[in-house]
């Protein structure tokens, strides 16, 4: 059985970028879901959904004769086509400013990684503290807590 979740939602105005708030109720369904119980007939609307074939139901016919008016219909596809272009849009800029932070993030994360064992190195060779090694190779006074503590965890 689907697992069904109500929410009180705002719309998106695409065009000016603002929020409207229309005291509409939205309920989102996941419909391959498996918790909780379901009547027939939204039953039936999943299952046209997940692209099941579902006969004997007049409201499913009627929505099935809706959907294909329009498909047909050549300023609804126009409209439809516009909105998943702006979608696709958003994804690649989401993906791109992602992948951007991402290797920020990792170049951090190497760089944090390379001074650690360059720490231990020098520690190891020339038989001295963290704070001296530290201090051979001029790390700011603002990292060291940090890279005392991550020693302190691989010891």
């Amino acid at each position: 059985m689907p697992a069904v979740k109500n929410y009180r939602c705002a719309d998106y105005n695409l065009d000016t970028g603002k929020v409207i708030d229309t005291g509409v109720t939205t309920i989102f369904v996941n419909a391959r879901g498996e918790k909780g119980r379901v009547s027939k007939k939204l039953q039936n609307f999943l299952d046209l959904m997940n692209d099941k074939v579902v006969d004997g139901d007049n409201y499913i016919k009627q929505l099935k004769d809706k959907m294909l008016m329009y498909s047909n219909d050549s300023e609804w596809r126009r409209t439809n086509m516009d909105l998943k272009m702006k979608m696709d849009d958003a994804r690649y800029i989401g993906r791109k400013e992602g992948e951007k932070l991402g290797r920020k993030e990792g170049e951090r994360l190497g760089q944090r990684k390379s001074t650690l064992s360059a720490i231990q190195k020098v520690m190891s060779a020339l038989k001295v503290t963290a704070d001296q090694a530290m201090d051979i190779l001029d790390i700011p006074e603002s990292d060291r807590a940090g890279y005392k503590s991550e020693l302190s965890r691989k010891a």
